[in-house]
């Protein structure tokens, strides 16, 4: 790899940074995917619809499905037919869903906190603003001005 590609370097980072995130969700006995659907649950009110979890999170519907049932299992989440169309349905975190996310949420407060001990507020709006720009211009780069 050539190591004055900022690009390359970019994307190793992501990648380093996914292993870390990833070995971190195990320790909630999730996998990472399972920690961004339970989030992203909690996002919208602790409710939301398998469609929506697809798109946004860029699964598969098929695997949707599947991840869903191993977090239904867990008992952190609860898949209701909608009153108003049966073939719709929506899942809601439980109480146990709604106690997992809280911990993860905790956590990655606590590793806020870590990294402003050494990195000041207002580099990391500094980086977050750049960092925006980046994914912005990589995203016309890559996929064209569309939004594909």
């Amino acid at each position: 790899m050539n190591k004055n590609n900022f690009m390359l370097q970019h994307f190793q980072l992501v990648k380093k940074e996914n292993i870390v995130f990833t070995k971190w969700c195990k320790k909630y006995n999730l996998l990472y995917m399972d920690t961004h659907m339970l989030l992203s649950i909690d996002e919208s009110n602790g409710t939301s619809e398998p469609t929506k979890l697809s798109e946004e999170l860029l699964i598969p519907k098929q695997s949707i499905t599947s991840m869903l049932d191993k977090l239904e299992k867990k008992g952190y989440i609860e898949r209701t037919h909608s009153a108003d169309d049966r073939r719709k349905v929506n899942i809601t975190l439980t109480d146990d869903g709604a106690k997992i996310v809280k911990k993860v949420r905790q956590a990655i407060e606590h590793a806020e906190q870590e990294i402003l001990k050494e990195i000041t507020k207002e580099k990391l709006d500094e980086l977050l603003k750049t960092y925006a720009k980046i994914i912005e211009i990589t995203k016309v780069s890559l996929l064209g001005s569309g939004d594909e």
